[in-house]
């Protein structure tokens, strides 16, 4: 049996970066761009629940970041940022399913069947 010592434990960072930037601009994409079509139910469900596996693994690669002993204690607000920026950004997608009229089918903002 292989036993892993504490300072091989893989860096969370760039995996933290990653989740960031795809949630935000995953929900900057649907606040600007105009949706022009109703998605299946079952693509709407996937969707909300690829948008919550992301949030989490936010929150797993964070606590990673914060656990290892090779991080630099003065970045681990930076950790607790972007953890924080990637579930508010999850929140807000989660949030333009429910708030607009046509909302729930889209996930955008905007929708307009003409185009």
């Amino acid at each position: 049996m292989v036993t892993r010592r504490k300072a091989d434990m893989p860096n969370g960072w760039p995996w933290l970066w990653a989740v960031t930037i795809y949630l935000c601009v995953k929900l900057v994409y649907r606040l600007t761009v105009t949706a022009s079509e109703y998605a299946r139910t079952s693509t709407v469900w996937i969707d909300i629940g690829i948008t919550i596996l992301v949030m989490w693994a936010s929150l797993h690669f964070a606590r990673q970041v914060r656990q290892n002993p090779e991080t630099n204690p003065d970045r681990i607000p930076l950790a607790n940022w972007l953890c924080g920026i990637a579930i508010m950004a999850g929140i807000g997608l989660l949030m333009l399913r429910l708030v607009p009229e046509h909302g729930w089918k889209t996930g955008h903002w905007n929708y307009d069947w003409r185009r």
